[in-house]
């Protein structure tokens, strides 16, 4: 099975909009560290609904840290902020351990907008032997201001591949398929030292929503290419 760039989408949309709900209760709120808090309940709604996309197949095993509706985290990362993996039982019998073989999925997740962290974390995505990468991307600023950032790191994110894998490779990447690549641009709830507090406080839900956007790499074009 394959999730295609519309319901991948889909799904970022209703995984923001779960962690957007619970922005006010417990531990989410009153402490330094809530921000940090609701960007993880972020990507492990992500991870629930890209696991629940799977259900049913037992070789699928999902690894993210987990965070519940008041806040608790539950430690559960292997490798990536997101793996979903393929697994095979290591041995007969009852218990039947499994052993991971292939990643589906490898997912980062990085709130910062500093070139810095974006190569950092991005770079790790480069070096996964994964069907499916997805960055997801950050982003505090001011409504109506977003653009101009989203624009220059999608750019930035394509010249980054053919550079990359061109030292890698010595060869163009047009025509090289490498599997799925994705880029997500999600409005975090980060503060803005240009508003009062964070967007996610001062805006309504279907405005921060409408700002997700999401970009699906074309290996032919060898650029990312925005999903509508």
């Amino acid at each position: 099975m394959e999730i295609s760039p519309v319901q991948l989408k889909s799904l970022l949309s209703s995984a923001l909009k779960t962690a957007i709900q619970v922005k006010g209760k417990d531990r989410f709120i009153g402490r330094s560290h809530s921000n940090s808090l609701r960007s993880a309940k972020f990507v492990s709604e992500v991870a629930d609904r890209l696991f629940e996309f799977y259900r049913g197949d037992e070789a699928i095993i999902p690894f993210v840290q987990r965070v519940d509706e008041s806040g608790i985290k539950k430690p559960g990362e292997w490798l990536f902020d997101i793996s979903i993996a393929e697994s095979v039982p290591l041995l007969e019998g009852k218990s039947k351990p499994r052993v991971n073989t292939r990643l589906v999925w490898a997912v980062e997740s990085e709130y910062s907008t500093r070139r810095e962290e974006f190569t950092k974390d991005f770079g790790k995505l480069l070096c996964a032997r994964a069907v499916n990468r997805l960055y997801l991307n950050g982003f505090n600023h001011a409504i109506g201001l977003e653009g101009t950032f989203i624009d220059r790191r999608a750019v930035e994110a394509s010249e980054f591949m053919k550079r990359a894998l061109l030292y890698k490779t010595g060869q163009s990447l047009e025509g090289i398929s490498q599997g799925n690549l994705y880029l997500a641009f999600w409005p975090s709830p980060e503060r803005d030292p240009k508003c009062s507090g964070s967007l996610w406080d001062t805006s309504e839900a279907d405005d921060i929503l409408k700002r997700l956007r999401l970009y699906a790499f074309d290996w032919m074009a060898a650029e990312f290419k925005i999903v509508l």
